[in-house]
Parts: C-alpha cells; sequence; structure tokens
C-alpha cells in the first residue's frame, strides 16, 4: 500500500512540477526545506503515527520523505557509526524546519515508548532521527534559542520541559526518556518489557564509545553515568573520577540483562560488544 503511495505521489508532483513550471518550483525548492506535497506527507505521517505507534510503514513513509529532501538540496545524512564527523552546515530556514520536526519526532517516540516500550518501530526510527540530529546538529543547536522563546502548547508541554532541561540537546532528551521509561517500569515490575530500550542504550554507548576523543567520548560517559545512576544494580559504584570503569561496567550490565531477557540471542549481543 505504501508502495504504491509513492507511486502516486511522485505523480503527482510530476503534474505540478509541469503545471507550475520548472523555475517556481526550483525557487520553492530553494527557500524551503520541504516542498509542499513533502510537508503535507510528513503531517500525514504524524497523523497516522498518532493513530498507531506501531505502524512501521507510517515510520518508514516519513523517513523516506526526510531523506527525499535532504537529497534533493545534496545532503545526506552522516553513517551512523561515523561519531566525531564535523556537523554539517545548514540554511536557517532549512535548521528551522529540521528542529521541529525532531522536536515532533522526539515527542511522538517518547509517547510510543510510554505507550509500548517493546513496540520495534520507534525505536527504528529514532536511529534515523538521532543521526539526522548529529549530522546537523550545531545549525539545530543554534535554532533551539529561536524555538525556547515560543509559547508552550498543552500538548506538548512535556517535552517542552525536557527540552529545556537539556537545553534542547535533542540526543540527550532521548535518552533521558528511554532511561525514565526503563526506570518505571523495573519499579511496576515490568523490566522484562524493556528488552529493546536497553539495546537502544547499549548500541547508542557503543557507538559513541567508538567515535573517539571530544563530543562522543564525553556523551558516552555522561549517558553512562546516567544510566549507572538510575538503573545499575548489583555492583559496587566505581570511584566517581572513573568515568572509564563506570563505563565499562553500565556497558557489561546491559548486556547482562539483555542475554537474561532474552538468552536465545546471547551470540547477538555478545557479538555486539566483542573488541570492548
Amino acid at each position: 500500500m505504501w508502495n504504491y503511495r509513492r507511486s502516486v505521489l511522485s505523480r503527482i508532483e510530476k503534474v505540478l512540477t509541469l503545471r507550475a513550471g520548472d523555475g517556481d518550483r526550483a525557487t520553492a525548492a530553494a527557500v524551503s526545506f520541504f516542498l509542499p506535497e513533502e510537508a503535507e506527507e510528513v503531517q500525514f505521517t504524524t497523523k497516522e503515527i498518532k493513530s498507531n505507534f506501531s505502524n512501521y510503514s507510517a515510520w518508514h513513509q516519513r523517513g523516506y520523505t526526510i531523506q527525499k529532501a535532504l537529497a534533493r538540496h545534496g545532503l545526506q545524512l552522516q553513517p551512523s557509526h561515523a561519531e566525531g564527523a564535523p556537523s554539517v552546515a545548514l540554511p536557517e530556514a532549512f535548521a528551522t524546519a529540521l528542529y521541529e520536526l525532531v522536536v515532533e519526532d522526539l515527542f511522538l517516540f517518547t509517547q510510543s515508548i510510554y505507550c509500548d516500550p517493546s513496540d520495534q518501530a520507534s525505536f527504528c526510527y529514532a536511529t534515523f532521527s538521532l543521526n539526522l540530529f548529529r549530522t546537523f546538529e550545531a545549525a539545530l543547536r543554534r535554532e533551539y534559542q529561536q524555538w525556547q522563546a515560543r509559547p508552550v502548547e498543552a500538548e506538548s508541554a512535556e517535552i517542552d520541559a525536557l527540552l529545556r532541561a537539556h537545553a534542547g540537546d535533542i540526543m540527550d532528551c532521548f535518552v533521558a526518556g528511554v532511561v525514565d521509561v526503563v526506570t518505571e517500569q523495573v519499579e511496576l515490575g515490568e523490566g522484562a518489557s524493556c528488552s529493546l530500550a536497553l539495546l537502544f542504550l547499549l548500541e547508542l554507548l557503543l557507538r559513541l564509545g567508538r567515535g573517539g576523543a571530544g563530543d562522543a567520548e564525553a556523551r558516552c560517559q555522561r549517558y553512562a553515568h546516567t544510566i549507572h545512576t538510575h538503573l545499575v544494580t548489583g555492583q559496587e559504584p566505581p570511584p566517581a573520577s572513573d568515568r572509564a570503569a563506570e563505563l565499562r561496567g553500565t556497558v557489561a550490565w546491559l548486556q547482562q540483562q539483555l542475554i537474561a531477557g532474552d538468552p536465545l540471542r546471547r551470540g547477538m549481543y555478545e557479538a555486539i560488544t566483542a573488541g570492548w
């Protein structure tokens, strides 16, 4: 169904181009990140995701539409393993559109995992959204200064508070949201439902830890400290100054929890951390 939808939309775009003229479409594309029909498609995916957070196809269509717009502007995402690469510059209008987009991503993601922390669709998309943020981080962090001046809407009050608590850092907010959900589920005796959340945290730590010195390393240690403080049990706390030991202990604990909850995938979890 979604492939058919993309085919129809492609034909509509061609008709609009013929009607408006190449010059008018080129002008619109130059000043706006999304073409009107792309913006409508993103809004449509928002509606569909809100009605069913497990709608993997809607999440996929959202990412497809964003990548299509990026390609039209000659932009591309950095590989997810390329931590430490310099942030890509963006025109201000593009940065505004993308920051609003990743804020909405954060809202949809947190709503999804609070409803069902075992839902795979939202975690798959979260990796894409974080990659989007990291690729254009410098421009998007500047955009937060403008964004925080806007009035707070009732529906997004919790996300506004989360963003303000983390100075607009989308990645920090994603991690805080996941840690909060896992903490809540463990307190309710539902920790077994959190394997995807734990895997998300583990893979993020490993990705950042392999990104070399600088911001990636600082984030890795910061997130490990947050996870260790709120979640890790059964370990002697390392000295406050030994962040490396805290990171190793956090990675080991996450792996142990994943294996205990899903022993059939033990080999996969061990392979993920091989060489760590």
